[in-house]
């Protein structure tokens, strides 16, 4: 079968693929931006109109790598949510399709078209939402640098091309450059950008509709727009770039950074994060009771997206360089353990707000909110039992409920993701379970039985397809080992409106293999002073 009929035959009906385009246009393009907008809806709108075999094989690649990242992003109850939801499972073939076109691409003395670029890095968000693949990320990122090296894009377009070609590649290398920047400090490896020159311009603060003029003007950042992500992110580029740079340039293990490099760091990252205009505040932040939907809640949403993302970039870097010194005794420890702290709890709060947004799943995107769990958890447990901090972080029991909070995203992503890894969610678990071991609101034996019947519900739950109910021996363990029904993290799963509730169909896991993770336990430092 040739490349042009593999992709058509994969495309769902237009309806289900509208609904999933109108989902990435409305969401992702807020974060990163690959397309023009409204070149590409009169390009998508013109595909629809043409016969199969007349359509552009490139805008299939396109549309399918698209419909591929929205698939594991949208929830709730809507007609849309439905639609992604029946294609999950298919997802991982359209990844493929696309792959095997961006591998037939010819390269040409002139480059490649941005196109390449576009349907290249839509492939690798889609691989990142679905998680697949996850090793492979940070070669991936550093593979596109290298083709965008190849190809001039880190340097200053020419004059002949157009203003509007001029932007797009000023976006293009953008998107690359922040996705390779962000594996460096998730993988703690170095980057090719790390020894980069470039002379590309910062992508202009504009509306895509800006960009049909000769000269656009940019917007102060105080305005918003679908671009006001990536043109904030490239104001503190420079500062992300030398503290990867300072902390995985020589790789193997990560640097510590000198007692003055932090606190230096530490006053241009606040500094960064000062400088953000604050957008939520004008258009007033989303509550529970307000609707989302119509103009002015969505204008709310995408505004919040775009701060959100802005936030979890710069309390990554605070995060990285801080965390060396969260051991007792070190030169930093209180200022690191402060730090450290309120980072983490505001990452945790803003993974909260997105979700009241219905946006929670493009976190999908990184990895702030594990991180974030595993910090908060371990600042936590290193007090002593009935003793205070010198930061005074008094109300330890609100940071169990926040992380018992945000587990259900942890688990949410890994029932969405066919190839989903089931050790994030398990581990966000032993996290909320050591906390309240350490609290003394549950025994080590109580907890083990709640991290043992979450993980076999999400386990079940992830492979429904198998239709195999659960082994005899893990029944039994469950039966065996009664929660604690005066917690709620520890009350029964079900209930629940995440997909956990039930009774849930799999195949058997090894029941061998589940006793000897539960003895394991008994070997963790879980709940150790």
């Amino acid at each position: 079968m040739d490349t042009i009929n593999s992709l058509q035959d994969l495309l769902p009906p237009k309806q289900d693929t509208d609904a999933l385009v109108s989902f990435y246009v409305d969401h992702f393009e807020y974060i990163h931006r690959i397309v023009h907008v409204p070149t590409f809806m009169r390009e998508y709108s013109a595909f629809w109109e043409q016969e199969p075999r007349s359509r552009h094989t490139a805008t299939t690649a396109l549309i399918l790598s698209m419909i591929s990242v929205a698939t594991c992003a949208l929830t709730g109850p809507s007609d849309t949510a439905s639609i992604a939801s029946e294609y999950r499972a298919v997802a991982p073939s359209w990844i493929c399709a696309c792959n095997r076109w961006i591998i037939g691409q010819p390269e040409s003395f002139q480059g490649r078209k941005l196109v390449y670029y576009q349907v290249s890095s839509l492939v690798y968000l889609a691989r990142r939402m679905n998680s697949i693949g996850r090793k492979r990320f940070w070669n991936e990122t550093g593979s596109l640098i290298q083709d965008a090296i190849l190809d001039k894009l880190l340097m200053k377009p020419p004059s002949t091309d157009s203003s509007y070609t001029r932007e797009m590649k000023r976006r293009t290398w953008a998107v690359l450059r922040e996705l390779d920047l962000q594996n460096s400090f998730e993988f703690q490896l170095p980057t090719l950008l790390h020894s980069l020159e470039s002379d590309a311009s910062t992508p202009l603060n504009v509306d895509d509709q800006d960009l049909d003029q000769d000269t656009p003007t940019p917007k102060p950042h105080s305005q918003h727009t679908r671009t006001s992500y990536q043109s904030l992110s490239a104001h503190s580029w420079k500062l992300r770039l030398g503290i990867s740079r300072r902390l995985y340039s020589a790789g193997g293990r990560p640097k510590i950074l000198t007692p003055g490099e932090v606190l230096r760091y530490t006053h241009e990252i606040t500094q960064e994060l000062e400088f953000l205009p604050s957008w939520t505040t004008e258009s007033g932040l989303v509550g529970e009771n307000t609707n989302i939907n119509n103009e002015s809640g969505v204008h709310r949403k995408s505004c919040m997206l775009s701060w959100a993302f802005l936030q979890f970039q710069l309390k990554e870097c605070l995060l990285a360089i801080h965390r060396p010194y969260l051991s007792k005794g070190s030169g930093l420890y209180s200022l690191s353990e402060m730090i450290c702290y309120h980072a983490s709890r505001d990452i945790l709060v803003l993974n909260r707000k997105l979700q009241v947004l219905g946006t929670q799943s493009l976190t999908f995107l990184r990895e702030d909110l594990l991180i974030a769990s595993l910090t908060l958890t371990r600042i936590t447990t290193q007090q002593p039992k009935g003793t205070l901090s010198s930061v005074a972080i008094a109300n330890t029991t609100s940071t169990a409920d926040l992380l018992e909070q945000c587990l259900p995203f942890s688990e949410s992503r890994y029932l969405r993701c066919l190839y989903g890894d089931p050790w994030a969610p398990l581990t966000a678990s032993v996290a909320l379970a050591s906390l309240k071991i350490h609290l003394g609101k549950e025994t080590r034996e109580t907890t083990k039985a709640f991290c043992g019947k979450r993980f076999l519900g999400l386990y079940y739950q992830h492979s429904p397809a198998r239709q195999q109910t659960p082994a005899a021996a893990d029944i039994q363990y469950l039966t065996t080992h009664p929660l604690s029904s005066e917690d709620g993290v520890l009350g029964s799963v079900g209930g629940r409106d995440d997909g956990l509730s039930g009774t849930s169909t799999g195949s058997p896991i090894d029941s061998l293999a589940q006793e000897r993770w539960l003895d394991d336990w008994d070997s963790l430092d879980v709940g150790a002073n």
